[in-house]
């Protein structure tokens, strides 16, 4: 038998490691021990876990009844509601020069700073502006998720008592944080002097009751759909922006109109009176949309009116139609339709044009009423004219031209009375036709060329 030289040194070897591994192993086992009866003990990760979501919970719970902070930001009072806080009932109260302010159904109030003539309780705000002289305003701002604020039935008023003499504003803005909010406005609003109103908000509802009255400030309305029953009234400008609709169903009287409405329709239920240079601008920028008036639109000053998209009548009481003065124009640049069978359009200008870019009655399901117009200067109609009488025989005959580019169709019992004056030209394109037996179609020119370069249709008198 043979025996390897190294085979006790291999022996050896592996008793010394088992040796030296028992020896580490002991002393391991000792240091875990005795740390475990006198060192620092590791917290359980899972009760860490725990805590560090229930802290999460109370952080946010404390900012979910942030209640709001009242500041003054330059001259203006500004009262900045916390996440998810309402104010049922928005309101003021004006004794002599102290303006307060009732917030009601909002968190307590805090007050940022010590600025002169604020203070505050719970739910008020109370300005003094015998201290507070420069005061210009009050503001209403939302936080950056949800609000809801009514400004209750008693209103705000800053032109009440004897508060500074200065102008005034009043801004609800629950859009300033990037939150969403719903405004409702069930009582007047009234700023001072030249201050403005302004109201922001995802969705504006404005009761009966909810009248704007500003001296010559500016009232700026701005939703994704705004819904207004109140008057408003002012010798500046209104501007109404909406993403959806925007209804305006009260009275409107002010220096200006600019309404836009991106993907609903723009409707005034009531009569629209402006007297600035500014006049009247009406957008509802959907091919599928329309400005809806139901009543006179009647612009002053010689400015100018344009519907930018459809217009459509919405109303059988024979007022519904847009009139301006000196040379201003009308201009429309889409269609004209009624709402229902029969309701009719009047457009009147005194020395400017009236231009009308689509067909009028384009309908197939709705009948459209009587379209009349007068004016010294030119009438021109782009598209097909589908009518029950078309009328361009007023007191002001078109000096200029009358031009009728598509076919004209009359259904009524009258038919058509197109007459110019002067050396104003008519021209119809393409047919004029009468499909009423009765009806007879009347053409009149005194100076002007008259052409018809399709067939006349029906009882004709040129």
């Amino acid at each position: 038998m043979t025996v390897n030289p190294n085979f006790y040194n291999i022996i050896f070897t592996l008793g010394s490691l088992g040796c030296l591994l028992a020896f580490f192993l002991e002393r391991l086992f000792m240091s875990s021990f005795l740390r475990s009866l006198f060192g620092s003990k590791k917290s359980n990760p899972k009760s860490k876990h725990r805590m560090q979501t229930r802290r999460l919970e109370l952080l946010d719970l404390e900012e979910r009844i942030t209640p709001a902070t009242v500041s003054v930001s330059g001259t203006d009072v500004l009262i900045t509601l916390g996440a998810g806080e309402n104010i049922s009932d928005l309101n003021t109260i004006t004794a002599t020069a102290v303006i307060t302010v009732n917030t009601v159904g909002s968190a307590n109030n805090t007050l940022v700073g010590t600025p002169t003539g604020v203070s505050f309780t719970n739910n008020t705000v109370v300005i003094n502006t015998a201290a507070f002289t420069t005061f210009t305003g009050i503001q209403v701002l939302g936080s950056n998720t949800t609000n809801a604020v009514t400004v209750g039935a008693a209103g705000i008023n800053l032109t009440a008592g004897t508060t500074a003499n200065t102008n005034q504003t009043v801004a609800i803005n629950l859009s300033f944080n990037s939150g969403t909010g719903t405004l409702n406005v069930n009582g007047p609003i009234q700023p001072k002097n030249a201050g403005n109103v302004g109201l922001n908000s995802t969705t504006v509802t404005i009761a009966g009751l909810g009248d704007i009255t500003a001296t010559t400030g500016s009232v700026n309305i701005t939703g994704n759909t705004i819904t207004s029953a109140g008057d408003v009234t002012s010798t500046g400008p209104l501007t109404l922006t909406g993403t959806g609709d925007v209804s305006v169903s009260g009275l409107v009287s002010v220096a200006s109109v600019n309404v836009k409405s991106t993907t609903g329709d723009v409707i005034f239920g009531n009569t629209v009176t402006t007297t600035g240079v500014d006049g009247f601008i009406s957008e509802a920028t959907l091919a599928t949309k329309a400005t809806k008036i139901a009543n006179a639109v009647t612009v002053g000053a010689g400015a100018n009116a344009l519907v930018v998209g459809n217009l459509v009548t919405t109303s059988n009481n024979g007022g519904a139609g847009i009139a301006v003065d000196g040379t201003a124009t009308i201009n429309i640049t889409g269609k004209v339709d009624a709402s229902a069978d029969g309701y009719d359009l009047n457009l009147a200008a005194i020395n400017g044009a009236i231009t009308i870019g689509g067909a009028v009655g384009s309908s197939s399901t709705i009948r459209m009423g009587d379209l009349t117009a007068s004016g010294n200067a030119s009438f021109t109609a782009s598209g097909a004219v589908t009518v029950d009488q078309l009328g361009l025989n007023g007191s002001n005959k078109f000096g200029t031209s009358i031009n009728f580019a598509e076919a004209v169709k009359v259904g009524g019992l009258i038919g058509a009375r197109v007459i110019s004056s002067g050396t104003g030209t008519i021209n119809f394109a393409k047919t004029i036709e009468s499909t009423a037996s009765s009806a007879s179609i009347v053409l009149t020119s005194v100076n002007g060329a008259l052409t018809v370069t399709g067939d006349i249709i029906g009882k004709d008198y040129v």
